[in-house]
């Protein structure tokens, strides 16, 4: 398995400052986001987890309300 930056992406998390970050992978440069899922968690530039809690309460109405019917 292998990096293919044309796919890949990039998050800065800090406060403050933001800083213009290069990333790049064979001379490919990544693409840099605000926030992105990796895995199973929303990973946000600022840091908070505001967007990762309100992703998890929106995933259990939808299996609450499934189940309901």
């Amino acid at each position: 398995m292998g990096i293919i930056a044309s796919k890949s992406k990039t998050v800065h998390i800090a406060e403050g400052i933001q800083r213009r970050l290069n990333i790049q992978w064979e001379g490919e440069r990544m693409e840099k986001v605000a926030k992105m899922e990796c895995l199973v968690a929303i990973i946000s530039a600022n840091g908070k987890i505001d967007t990762e809690i309100n992703n998890r309460v929106q995933k259990a109405n939808q299996v609450y309300c499934q189940i309901k019917q």
